[in-house]
């Protein structure tokens, strides 16, 4: 009676695995905003954000001191 034998297989680590799928799921969180909205895939500027420094820069310069 000879066994045969079977190539060894490397053991998974499951908490790397669930790590992995933690890491994952993150950023489909963080991105889902940017999925959700139309307007970056067509390259347009999104209305319900101003700029990127939150103001809205005034044609007249600075006029909060100038009175």
């Amino acid at each position: 009676m000879t066994e045969t034998l079977r190539p060894r297989t490397p053991t998974r680590l499951l908490d790397v695995d669930a790590l992995r799928g933690f890491a994952l799921f993150g950023i489909l969180v963080v991105n889902l905003a940017y999925f959700a909205s139309g307007y970056p895939f067509h390259l347009v500027a999104d209305p319900a954000h101003g700029s990127w420094l939150g103001t809205t820069p005034s044609s007249s310069g600075s006029d909060c001191c100038s009175r």
